[in-house]
């Protein structure tokens, strides 16, 4: 899970800090990021390899 990326910093930081995170989560496993998604979010987390998402 990646989660604390979405407290109010900028969305490039937030992807910057999504990007870090990624290569360290298991490949075989669901990939999820609390709170985050806007549309437009949505589309650029799941290029970065974000699998699930809970949208507040």
């Amino acid at each position: 899970a990646i989660g604390g990326v979405s407290v109010g910093e900028p969305e490039p930081e937030m992807m910057k800090a999504v990007e870090y995170t990624e290569p360290f989560l298991p490949a075989d496993k669901a990939r999820y990021a609390m709170g985050l998604g806007t549309p437009a979010q949505l589309v650029e987390l799941v290029a970065r390899g974000v699998d699930m998402f809970d949208c507040v």
